[in-house]
Order: C-alpha cells, then sequence, then structure tokens
C-alpha cells in the first residue's frame, strides 16, 4: 500500500478517536477534552504530511507545527484549504483564519503535556473544522472523490 495512503488511514484512525472522545456519551469519558485535541492535531499534521508526500514536495516534515506543514503546501492546496474552511462557517478572523492556525500548530505538543500549563486556550470548533477539511482534501487528492464517497472503502 501506497505511503499516503496509509499516512491518510492513521490520520483518520486519529480523526475518529477524537470524535469518539469528544462525543462520549458514557460518563467515564465525558470531559476527554484534552485527548479529544491531542487526536485531532495529530490527526491533521498527519494529513498535512501526507498531502506533503503525495504531492512529494522537497520540504522538511520532521515537524509538529501545523502552521508550517500547511505553509509547505503548494499554493493551489493551501488555497482550496482556505476555501473550504471558508466554506464551514467557521468564525474565520481573517481568510483561513491564520491567528486560528497559529493557535492550533502546536497543540500536539502542548496539549500531550497540559498539566504542564496553567492555562492553555484552544478554538476546538477550529480544530475540529481543519481536522475535517484536510480529510476531504486528501480524499480529493488521493482518490478524486470525496470523503462521503471514500469512507468505508479503504
Amino acid at each position: 500500500m501506497l505511503t499516503h495512503i496509509r499516512m491518510f488511514i492513521t490520520g483518520n484512525n486519529f480523526f475518529e478517536s477524537a470524535d469518539y472522545c469528544m462525543n462520549a456519551k458514557d460518563s467515564f469519558l465525558k470531559g476527554f477534552d484534552t485527548p479529544a485535541i491531542v487526536n485531532y492535531s495529530f490527526a491533521c499534521e498527519v494529513y498535512l504530511k501526507a498531502l506533503l508526500n503525495f504531492l512529494q514536495t522537497s520540504k522538511k516534515l520532521n515537524t509538529h507545527k501545523l502552521f508550517d506543514l500547511y505553509h509547505n503546501l503548494p499554493e493551489a492546496q493551501q488555497k482550496n484549504i482556505a476555501i473550504q474552511m471558508y466554506n464551514q462557517n467557521v468564525l474565520l478572523k481573517d481568510g483561513l483564519g491564520r491567528s486560528q492556525l497559529e493557535n492550533i500548530s502546536e497543540a500536539f505538543v502542548k496539549w500531550r503535556y497540559s498539566y504542564e500549563y496553567s492555562t492553555l486556550h484552544i478554538d476546538t470548533s477550529y480544530l475540529q473544522a481543519f481536522c475535517k477539511v484536510l480529510r476531504e482534501e486528501c480524499s480529493k487528492i488521493f482518490f478524486n472523490s470525496t470523503w462521503d464517497d471514500v469512507k468505508g472503502k479503504i
């Protein structure tokens, strides 16, 4: 199986885990926001790296910073993602939501160790929307299809 497809499947696993934590009805899992944030942010990272891998960019991929990974994408993909974010009706402070992207950029690193910080803030609706948009962009680029058509087939 091709590397970018394995990466996409891994991203999907983290995305689904995040959704499970965020939407848990089970009393034990209620309040599992931190694992949800870590999993959403790692899913975003893997989706971005899968796109970069598929597009065969020679960019450095050994970072967790979503902002840097996003800006290593070709302009066409950046534009597609920005348009999809706008269409998600997420309240964007500017274009893609540069300040929001910067805010979630290091979520994987910071939220894994959230107990080390006195306060942490993140826009979870933006993070979730960004994750969905990246999954959709991967579906489009890798399979020339929507996520709804791809899920269950890989």
